[in-house]
């Protein structure tokens, strides 16, 4: 027997209502009460505030344990704010959810009478709720089972005795066999409650959420009825056409009043969910890296996943709230310049400290969450884009901070893994960017034109979780740590790195010296030339081919990602070209590291020069486009390399300072290109462009190959002997180096020994 579409929509209700009930909070009903079931939720979440209270205090201001605070804000920024929201929410909101829920039966009804068109949409309403229902229900069961099992083979099989979660009992000594097991069975009741609580909070909230696909299929099926009478002639069609097109018109003006209830009824409960699921992310994150929580890795997946869902569920918000012709957001050049810009505002402010904290705790930790944390913003930004303009700057502005952290964290372990003559070829792999922007741009763009451009930052966000797993494996800060690596291969990198590395931690940082060197400035100057090129090509490429040339979305991407390709192959192919001249002694250090800084500012000019004459032609603009950036490949094996060379213990730091000034064209040169084509978009405009572009490169390219130095500083051993920099043949000072690793054999022998 074939059930009817609102039967079955109203038997999931039902769940929804029962879930509700238990909770105390079934506002569908028109007599609703607060009653006792409802005060005894408060007394729940109250009393768990009083737990995590308590626990603080013992633990941090008692213990002296600062990761217990990371805890308690991992479970209870996450969960218990999460679930005082909901239902003050639903107390408060009962009415619209009254309405939604009315309205909803109302359109079952009308339309699972009508043809099978209508039919199919309702059918995918009920199948869509019914998902999600399982989904939740699923993620809950995991959260409450997997955090107690952790807890359960810890202490049976390990024979180690951690609370689930921190939240102690006031009065109960959680380290005796007793006081554990009395924590555990209090812990998992209130996990138990808590996940029913949260299922059943989010069934009240996507019930209604969900069957906006439903109106959405409900309106085109009404469109395409009418564009079928329209198709016919006779004075009765044209009647009948009034008619339904009167019927459209109402029909979308009660779709439009559902999306302004349902916003106003979950705009704070979506704000609220995303900050806390964020919140609850990061701080797990480090409480499962300092080993703080072995829990935590269950916490964190459900975190994720909910996250991931209400900020989908928020953007369907969002999206269908405006009407389609205004999805396109009519930014005018200065604030399109602005959402290009903003990420770099802040990029250059961590780019020092990326250093610091990457001598500190390690590239692993600071380079992994660095990216991994700004990919999850990429979640956030469509639904910011639909918040507010504001909300989006903000939220490339913290993408910007973050990231700023991550390669001068990664040049601090390049120092500690790469040898000197092999240097210009692994740097190359910071060129993995290029291969991603060349990957991204025809992917993203065919994307964007047979979905949505939403969809282009879930997949970033999707990819850099998976790539973070892959990195926290894989990764390790020196080779010593690295698990599997072999003997051979560490003691040639033993001896090849020499006594130039030294431990991070015991060195001062001469800032002084660093400050004033000739040859740190000199990288900045090299570094500023290559960012001003690369990030005006970027960032704007895109918008040149597609406004002056007029070429559509994925012809746009095609081409603009195809000139990183060759950046890629050029890069790499200088590379090993600059290490076999370094390996042979056919050039000093110094010349190799200015004949790439050359080559990678000179031609570099003389194409964007040629770019601003020449490229109303849209052949020679790609052609020109594509060989400045594939000049511009040889940069790693110039200031990138050096920053290296010259000081490899403060390699990050060094690394820090370049960055730091180097990322100021990402938003300087935005902001210059939307003054110069503001109401202005010609070709004329985009030539001045193109102008300044090639005037930055050739001097910062002359300054470069007149005045830099990349031998190795005398204060590079952590105090300053000299601030004088070029007088010491870097060559020699290598040799001397591998030479030095003889006296030191016992001691790389019992590392190598440790580690096998």
């Amino acid at each position: 027997m074939t059930h009817r579409q609102s039967d079955r929509f109203k038997a999931i209700v039902r769940i929804t209502k029962i879930c509700a009930d238990i909770c105390g909070a079934n506002v569908l009903e028109h007599d609703y009460r607060i009653n006792v079931r409802t005060v005894l939720v408060f007394v729940i979440i109250i009393l768990t505030f009083v737990f995590m209270s308590y626990t603080i205090y013992d633990g941090f201001f008692v213990q002296g344990d600062w990761k217990i605070i990371l805890q308690v804000l991992s479970i209870g920024a996450g969960t218990l704010v999460q679930g005082f929201v909901k239902l003050l929410n639903c107390i408060q909101q009962q009415e619209n959810f009254r309405f939604l829920i009315g309205e909803l039966y109302d359109i079952y009804e009308e339309y699972e009478l009508k043809h099978t068109g209508y039919q199919r949409h309702l059918n995918k309403g009920i199948h869509l709720l019914s998902y999600i229902m399982k989904l939740c229900a699923f993620i809950a069961v995991l959260l409450v089972i997997g955090m107690a099992a952790v807890t359960v083979v810890r202490s049976l099989v390990f024979d180690v005795n951690q609370v689930i979660v921190q939240c102690l009992i006031p009065g109960v000594d959680h380290t005796t066999p007793r006081g554990f097991f009395l924590t555990c069975i209090v812990q998992i009741s209130f996990i138990a409650v808590g996940g029913f609580g949260f299922y059943a909070g989010d069934m009240a909230f996507f019930t209604p959420i969900t069957q906006i696909v439903t109106f959405q299929g409900i309106l085109r099926c009404k469109m395409f009825d009418l564009n079928e009478v329209l198709e016919k002639d006779g004075e009765e069609n044209v009647k009948k056409s009034t008619e339904m097109l009167k019927e459209v018109i109402k029909f979308h003006q009660r779709y439009m009043v559902f999306l302004t209830v349902t916003q106003d009824t979950y705009f704070l409960v979506i704000l609220v969910q995303i900050a806390t699921y964020s919140t609850g992310i990061i701080c797990t994150i480090f409480c499962v890296l300092l080993g703080a929580w072995p829990g935590g890795y269950v916490y964190m997946i459900y975190c994720f996943v909910m996250m991931y869902v209400y900020c989908g569920v928020g953007t369907l918000v969002e999206v269908t709230t405006i009407p389609e012709n205004l999805k396109k957001f009519h930014w005018n050049e200065r604030e399109q310049a602005l959402a290009l810009g903003s990420f770099f505002w802040t990029h250059w402010i961590t780019q020092i400290p990326g250093g610091i904290l990457s001598r500190r705790y390690g590239t692993k930790l600071v380079f992994g969450l660095s990216n991994v944390i700004s990919c999850w913003i990429c979640f956030l930004i469509p639904y910011a884009c639909f918040l507010d303009f504001n909300a989006l700057l903000v939220a490339r502005m913290l993408q910007g901070l973050l990231t700023g952290l991550s390669w001068p964290a990664m040049h601090n372990m390049t120092a500690k893994w790469i040898p000197p003559n092999e240097r210009s070829k692994f740097i190359t792999a910071y060129f993995g960017s290029a291969v991603g922007l060349a990957l991204a741009y025809p992917l993203f763009a065919c994307v964007i034109h047979w979905a949505s451009w939403i969809w282009v930052f879930h997949i970033t966000g999707i990819v850099g979780t998976i790539w973070w797993f892959a990195w926290l494996y894989f990764v390790y800060d020196t080779p010593a740590e690295h698990p599997r690596i072999s003997r051979k291969e560490l003691q040639h990198i033993q001896s090849a790195l020499g006594n130039a590395i030294q431990s991070g931690h015991n060195l001062k940082t001469p800032w002084l010296a660093i400050f004033t060197s000739r040859p740190v400035w000199m990288n900045v100057i090299g570094q500023w030339a290559g960012a001003w090129s690369i990030f005006t090509v970027m960032t704007q490429a895109p918008t040149y081919f597609k406004i002056i040339h007029n070429w559509d979305i994925r012809a746009t991407g095609v081409f603009s990602g195809f000139p990183h390709i060759l950046r890629m192959f050029f890069a790499y192919s200088f590379s090993l070209f600059a290490d076999y001249l370094l390996r042979n002694n056919k050039m000093s250090r110094t010349n190799v590291r200015k004949l790439a800084t050359g080559i990678c500012c000179i031609p570099n000019a003389i194409m964007m020069a040629a770019l601003a004459f020449f490229g109303t032609n849209r052949i020679l603009a790609i052609t020109f486009i594509s060989l400045a950036i594939t000049f511009q490949g040889s940069g790693t094996s110039g200031p990138l390399s050096s920053m290296v060379d010259i000081a490899p213990n403060f390699a990050g730091i060094i690394s820090g300072i370049c960055g730091t000034i180097g990322s100021m064209p990402g938003f300087i040169s935005a902001y210059i290109v939307g003054v110069v084509t503001f109401n202005n978009q010609t070709f004329e405009a985009w030539r001045n462009v193109f102008l300044i572009t090639a005037g930055v490169l050739f001097l910062c390219g002359t300054l470069y190959l007149l005045f830099a130095d990349s031998s190795l500083q005398p204060w590079n051993d952590g105090y300053s002997q000299s601030v004088e920099c070029g007088k010491h043949d870097n060559d020699n000072d290598i040799e001397a180096e591998e030479s030095s690793t003889i006296e030191n054999n016992t001691l790389m022998d019992k590392s190598i020994g440790q580690n096998n």
